[in-house]
This record gives C-alpha cells, structure tokens and sequence, in this order.
C-alpha cells in the first residue's frame, strides 16, 4: 500500500488531523509501511508533506490542517471547526426520522466528512448556522418575557 493510502485510511479511521510524524509512527508501528531510510518515520512524514505541498501525488487527497498546537494533517474537508478535539465532543443520542437517517447516509457516502458522526455533525452545525437569527429571535424573547414577569 502506498503512503498516501495508507495515511488516508489511518486518518479516515481516527477522525481527527495527526501530525506527519504521528501519522509515519503508528503507520510503521502497524505495519502498514515499511521503510530502509536511516530515519523512516522523517523519510515518510517527509512524503506525505511533499505530496500535500506539490499536489503531485496527493491522491487520495490530503490536506494541512492548523490548529493551536501547529500544522497537521488531515483530509481536506476538514477544519478546526469541523473536527472537534476529543475534549470538546460529547455523545448524544437522538431517534430521527428513517428518511432523515437516509439523506445523512447519502451525505455520508459522499464523504462530507469521515464518518457517519462527523457528517451527521458537519449537516446540524451548517443548520444550527442557517436557525442562527431564529435563535437569537427567540431567547431575546424568552429574555424580554423574563424581564417584564419580575
């Protein structure tokens, strides 16, 4: 398996941008790839850099990421706001609708974001953006009836 597959399929399956050096060690470490450089895990983080920069061979695409921390890695449809880190997810469950869980799974299957979770994440932060104003409406309201009842 080449470096570039086999980074996109370790970061499909983490969710989260890694660094290129992370990304090289637990490949190596897994036995994903291999390497007969001295140093191994700078020669395939190198790669995997080179690749995203020059756009030669960035198939399937990779992307950098910034964050607090520094660059990383990630795949392109991902940003910080995106791709929570784990400190900042939490688990919900909700019944939806079966044509609801339909459309998601298309949107899924169309790699808006890695997973199923992220993609159903990505679809209600782009509602939550577009209810923003009807939001707003509604706790000033909420507010202004608090206000007049004391």
């Amino acid at each position: 398996m080449k470096v570039q597959e086999a980074a996109y399929k370790l970061l499909v399956a983490e969710g989260r941008p890694l660094s290129s050096r992370e990304i090289a060690g637990r490949l190596l470490n897994n036995g994903t790839v291999t390497s007969a450089s001295a140093d191994p895990v700078f020669s395939i983080a190198s790669t995997i850099e080179k690749n995203i920069r020059s756009k030669t061979y960035n198939r399937p695409e990779l992307a950098f990421v910034h964050s607090p921390g520094g660059r990383l890695v990630g795949l392109p449809t991902w940003n910080l706001r995106s791709v929570p880190t784990t400190s900042e997810r939490r688990t919900v469950s909700v019944e939806i609708p079966a044509e609801l869980a339909e459309k998601i799974q298309l949107a899924a299957q169309a790699r808006l974001a890695p997973s199923f979770e992220a993609t159903t994440a990505l679809l209600l932060r782009r509602g939550l953006a577009a209810a923003a104003p009807d939001i707003r409406t509604a706790l000033l309201r909420q507010l202004t009836a608090l206000e007049h009842a004391s």
